[in-house]
């Protein structure tokens, strides 16, 4: 529905990120959704709800929702959460930055990726590859070489990246199919990611 922008599912959708109720990760879900859909220009009230929110889970939602906006009010904010005390959080935020600022994000992001834990290496690389730098992009591919951080994260890592119109990440997807066999489940999402780059960049 908020691929396809569904106007008349904003009510629907909105209910279910505001109920209280309802499950956080649901919630975190409807929230993005529902931005997905409006395409307001700046953060709106539910989505700094959801920034404050006691459940970490919501306020990973709140980041990532942050990724659709650019506005000076959303970068205020994912600066914020850039400070949160939950990792998932904090590297939710440096990415979300990261696509706001590209290139001029790399001060802030770059302590924070240099040695980042394995559960929070997927989004470490999101971080990098919007950032989109030599440095950034030669730290990505260092990461993904480190077998004790990327095992058995391939599908994630290629989910993390694969919206990303940076083609500098062609190289990187295709380093991905050199080590999978073709019966690999993760080996149709690595071509299908290079594949949503434009022609000329894949040549």
């Amino acid at each position: 529905l908020a691929q396809n922008r569904v106007q008349a599912a904003l009510p629907a959708i909105r209910s279910i990120a505001a109920d209280k109720a309802e499950n956080p990760w649901v919630r975190g879900r409807a929230l993005i959704a529902l931005c997905k859909i409006d395409t307001q220009k700046t953060p709106p009230p539910l989505l700094l709800e959801f920034s404050s929110a006691k459940e970490t889970i919501q306020r990973a939602a709140a980041c990532e929702t942050l990724e659709i906006y650019s506005d000076t009010a959303a970068k205020n904010l994912v600066q914020r959460l850039i400070s949160d005390a939950a990792p998932t959080v904090q590297y939710r935020a440096i990415a979300a930055y990261a696509k706001m600022q590209k290139a001029a994000a790399w001060p802030t992001i770059d302590q924070p990726t240099r040695a980042p834990t394995a559960a929070l290496l997927p989004l470490a690389l999101r971080a990098l590859a919007f950032t989109g730098t030599d440095s950034a992009i030669e730290r990505l591919v260092t990461l993904m070489d480190d077998p004790f951080k990327n095992q058995g994260q391939a599908g994630t890592i290629v989910r993390l990246l694969a919206d990303i119109p940076e083609p500098k990440l062609i190289p990187v997807f295709l380093g991905m199919l050199e080590t999978l066999e073709q019966e690999d489940p993760v080996f149709p999402s690595i071509l299908s990611a290079i594949g949503s780059h434009e022609h000329d960049h894949i040549i």
